[in-house]
């Protein structure tokens, strides 16, 4: 059977998956084979450039060819496994945007900024055991820090950096986050660099099936520290959300690492 899906949600149910059965999966730019064998799971991945590609295509009997440059993990079990399933969740480092073009924030000011991100997905087989994390879309690392002994490993991403709603492009396996930033000082700050912090964000969902983190506010006091609290994103903005992933941290390093440049050149 080959089924091809527009809608992100028809991946969260089980899958059967039997001994001697390989399954295939394409989510947009991932491609993903799982081969069940005695005593043996193989997961196979490869991703493409092609970012603009939406479509859900799955085939519960797959009998071509695997992609031969695919990365390849083999898993020992005991048991045998009878389903498999997905379960969407936030990349596993922080995300550094930089916008495509700077964008100015004068003193006083206040303004929303919007940026979307690539899901990364649980592989889990028999209930809730997981086996692997996959980025749905593949992100360069970066440093932060202010040398290379104090600071952290990044993803880093390009944004447009877009400051209406209705401006934004909705993909079925990215998840939108808004950030409100205001400023108290006296002068013009450049936003010329921004953290995503994913590790204190809850994942949610609404009602058309796409994806939302936590909000983030953040506030340039005039000597120049920075304040962050996050929120839910409310109804009005985005409908009616379900929380489907909760956050790996608490928020008890949130200032400390807001000063660790949340906002930079």
């Amino acid at each position: 059977m080959v089924v091809v899906e527009k809608k992100f949600d028809f991946l969260w149910h089980d899958f059967s998956l039997k001994i001697g059965q390989t399954s295939y999966w394409r989510i947009g730019p991932l491609y993903l084979w799982i081969e069940a064998q005695d005593g043996e799971l193989r997961v196979h991945t490869v991703h493409t450039n092609s970012l603009n590609d939406t479509e859900i295509e799955y085939v519960d009997h797959y009998s071509g060819e695997i992609d031969p440059s695919a990365e390849l993990t083999r898993y020992s079990f005991s048991c045998e496994i009878e389903k498999v399933s997905f379960s969407p969740h936030l990349p596993e480092k922080d995300i550094i945007f930089r916008p495509d073009k700077p964008i100015q924030l004068p003193s006083k000011r206040q303004m929303s900024l919007y940026v979307n991100t690539s899901l990364w997905i649980h592989v889990k087989v028999n209930g809730n055991e997981i086996l692997k994390s996959v980025p749905i879309v593949t992100l360069s690392e970066t440093w932060l820090g202010p040398d290379s002994t104090h600071g952290e490993i990044c993803f880093a991403a390009k944004t447009k950096g877009v400051l209406n709603y209705e401006d934004l492009k909705f993909y079925p396996y990215r998840y939108i986050s808004k950030f409100t930033i205001k400023n108290e000082t006296h002068g013009h700050v450049p936003i010329e660099r921004i953290k995503l912090m994913n590790g204190i964000l809850n994942l949610y969902t609404n009602e058309e099936g796409y994806f939302f983190s936590d909000c983030i506010s953040m506030r340039i006091d005039s000597d120049g520290d920075v304040k962050i609290h996050t929120n839910k994103p409310v109804k009005e903005d985005f409908g009616i959300l379900k929380k489907i992933s909760p956050s790996r941290e608490s928020g008890r390093n949130l200032i400390s690492r807001a000063l660790s440049l949340m906002i930079q050149s």
